[in-house]
């Protein structure tokens, strides 16, 4: 607690409150202290269990087995429950009980604890962000090769109490393209966090986090002689392990009940923070340079990834080991730019999120109940909204542009890199960092080149074949394609409608989940329309008008992107050589179909499992108790038959055998054979319930299948030509040939 006043008199003087944040952190806290006397009269629950139990045993051992002496059977079998008891407090009790005095030494995979004297510059950079933000110096600074950065807790039940110790954790991934102004703003925003008085419950909420995982998911000691004990030979003695069994499972399930609550209420806390730890890094090191920050994340990300994946691929297939993963990186940086179309520098800020990435071109944006942090494009507007000040940010633009990188010393960097090296291909780090055998940059970067050329397309290409297609005249399209030379249609006029319309899928695609109640939301935002609180509200007369304009988007862009749907496949089937323009007609057949299908049958797999969990759930006994209960489940199953019924005829059963094998195909059509000829009576009506929920969610599965595959490979046949370019294509074959 004497942590928590010092750093808020220090932010006091440093800082800017937020008044709102902090009446949402001080709720927040009391409902984080309400768990806690929660899980505290759990505990409060099994002391008296044990006052009782010694109790029950003075009893036993003082009066009872006295007077039953002579009947030591009786007397055995006294002893035998009498330690079942026992054990099953104890137990279960130490099971609850652990959680509070596990200490959690936390720390980032693949991290390497850094010292001032090993990086003076940075740890210079750090105490100055930290002086400006108003924080306290972390307790350890890690770096990782990841493209992330965080603080993080050294994690125990007292640390609620006393404060946590807060560590840094900094990615040189994140470093990579930013200049040292843009990394001070993720420093900022980091230490922004920890100088907010609503960190309390951050902090809070981290520690109960390690202490509920450790109970709900963690195996202990304890755990391991409960699943012995389950599994003992005397028939007596196992029935009081799968008692404890039983009983661990009753209290797991109210601990989770109760923390899922607690959960989403401070996941949306958690979002606040975000945005507030955002304000506090733009007032740190400008608005330009945070916005800049927060748009090269998702580029950076990727290419992290990327470069990751290709020396493990090399080294897989070469034999030979890089030395440098800093140096890997710089030699694939003019194919990521050629791939990705960004180009990134540490000299040249961003303004926006580039072309093809996160939020680019979306226009709902969702407080998803489950998300830590907002969307990207929400952070960034929100520090627009704040870019008041232009003295402020222009003074902090004219700090140095220097790379973030040449804060970290060349051995550190190469230690890091080494590490790195290690995790994607399985080696030793000290061989990583030491080896010779291996080749240099310049020929990996060689290699690459045909694995970008091959395997890795374009991100300008991905929506123009990874999203529903607009369906056209697929003969016509055939006839039309060999009558003349068709034009290249990915060209960049091209790519912002193909773009648009795929994120218009998207937006429309999520305001139906939400509909469906296949996703939480708290709140959305449409363009200028904002929806608050959907969990109170009625979805329907509340997504009305977001949903409509998601439509009438939708509508918009349809024949535009109709006519470039189709002008792909007049160029992709003139390009193919002769013998393989079949399969290209047929796998638009297959999409078309399964896009036809998939939209006719969207409630079909959610009703299905619905169902399934309910049979799950319940048995025959238990619905003939609950009348009502009963009448809803027959109702809901009548629905399904009758959807499923009226799809049947439908279903292009020679399409789905490109996806399924015959015997389970055929199974399929004699259950689909006897739902048509169905004249089954009530009692059967449950055995016919989960035949009918199977049926219809493995349908739904077959043609998603049939929809991946058909995409993946129009995909592929795109970018191999498209790589190969028009020399190694059938252009020019005759339509006689094809």
């Amino acid at each position: 607690m004497d942590e928590w006043v010092e750093e808020e008199a220090l932010m006091s003087s440093a800082s800017i409150r937020n008044p709102a944040l902090e009446r949402s952190a001080d709720a927040a806290l009391r409902r984080i202290f309400g768990f806690i006397a929660f899980y505290s009269l759990l505990i409060f629950c099994g002391l008296i269990v044990l006052i009782a139990a010694c109790g029950l045993t003075w009893w036993v051992l003082g009066t009872l087995i006295p007077a039953l002496l002579q009947h030591l059977k009786l007397v055995v079998l006294l002893l035998v429950m009498l330690a079942g008891i026992w054990g099953v407090a104890l137990l279960v009790g130490g099971i609850l009980i652990e959680p509070l005095f596990r200490i959690e030494k936390s720390s980032p995979g693949r991290a390497r604890i850094v010292t001032k004297q090993e990086a003076p510059e940075l740890f210079g950079l750090i105490e100055e962000t930290v002086h400006e933000v108003g924080a306290s110096m972390p307790k350890t600074v890690y770096i990782t090769p990841d493209a992330d950065a965080c603080v993080f807790f050294d994690a125990s039940y007292w640390g609620l109490f006393k404060g946590a110790e807060k560590n840094l954790s900094i990615g040189m991934g994140l470093m990579a393209d930013l200049s040292r102004s843009e990394f001070k703003a993720v420093l900022a925003h980091e230490f922004g966090h920890v100088a907010q008085s609503a960190m309390r419950c951050g902090s809070a909420v981290w520690i109960l986090n390690q202490m509920i995982d450790a109970l709900l998911s963690s195996r202990s000691r304890f755990d391991e002689r409960i699943d012995a004990w389950a599994q003992a030979d005397s028939r007596l003695w196992r029935l009081f392990g799968s008692a404890a069994k039983r009983l661990l499972r009753f209290i797991r399930g109210l601990v989770l009940k109760r923390w899922i609550k607690l959960k989403k209420a401070d996941l949306s806390l958690s979002r606040q923070m975000e945005f507030d730890a955002d304000a506090a890094a733009g007032r740190t090191a400008g608005i330009t340079n945070t916005i800049s920050m927060l748009a090269k994340l998702p580029v950076l990300s990727r290419r992290q990834t990327l470069c990751s994946r290709l020396i493990a691929q090399f080294y897989r297939e070469k034999g030979e080991l890089l030395t440098d993963f800093w140096g890997a990186y710089r030699s694939l940086e003019h194919l990521f730019e050629r791939n990705d179309g960004v180009r990134l520098s540490a000299l040249e800020p961003l303004a926006m999120i580039p072309a093809g990435f996160e939020g680019s071109d979306a226009r709902l944006s969702l407080e998803d109940v489950w998300d830590t942090h907002p969307v990207i494009a929400d952070r960034i507007e929100a520090l627009r909204r704040l870019a008041g000040d232009a003295s402020e940010d222009d003074a902090q633009g004219a700090e140095s542009h220097s790379p973030a990188m040449s804060l970290i010393p060349a051995a550190l960097a190469m230690a890091v890199g080494a590490e790195a090296l290690s995790a994607v291909t399985g080696v030793d780090p000290t061989r990583a960092g030491k080896t010779k055998e291996s080749r240099g940059t310049s020929q990996f970067a060689v290699w690459a080149q045909g694995e970008f050329s091959r395997y890795i397309p374009p991100v300008s290409l991905a929506p123009y074949v990874d999203r529903d297609l607009v369906e056209f005249d697929l003969s016509t399209a055939i006839e039309n394609a060999l009558a003349a030379p068709q034009p290249d249609p990915f060209i960049p006029a091209n790519d912002a409608d193909v773009r648009q319309y795929a994120a218009a899928l998207e937006d429309a695609g999520a305001l139906r989940d939400i509909l469906l109640s296949r996703r939480e939301a708290e709140a959305l935002r449409y363009g200028s329309i904002r929806v608050e609180d959907l969990n109170s509200k009625n979805l329907d007369e509340a997504l009305s008008q977001p949903m409509a304009l998601a439509e009438e988007r939708l509508q918009s862009l349809e024949p535009r992107v109709r006519t470039l749907d189709e002008a792909v496949f007049k160029w992709l089937y003139s390009h193919e050589k002769p013998a393989d323009r079949g399969a290209v007609a047929r796998s638009y057949c297959d999409i078309f179909y399964a896009q036809s299908f998939l939209s006719s049958a969207d409630t079909l797999a959610d009703r299905g499992e619905r169902l399934q969990a309910w049979l799950d759930r319940v048995n025959e006994q238990l619905l003939d108790a609950k009348k009502a209960e009963a009448e809803v489940f027959m109702k809901e199953t009548s629905a399904l038959m009758d959807d499923v019924t009226a799809l049947l005829p439908y279903i292009d059963w020679d399409a789905l055998e490109d996806v399924e094998d015959a015997a389970g195909l055929q199974e399929l059509r004699r259950t689909a054979d006897s739902f048509v000829a169905k004249d089954e009576n009530e009692a059967e009506e449950t055995v016919e319930t989960r035949t009918l929920t199977s049926f219809a969610q493995n349908i739904v599965h077959l043609h998603e299948t049939l929809r991946q595959a058909a995409r993946g490979f129009i995909a592929d046949r795109v970018y191999e030509l498209r790589a190969a370019g028009p020399d190694m294509t059938g252009l020019g074959s005759s339509e006689e040939d094809a």
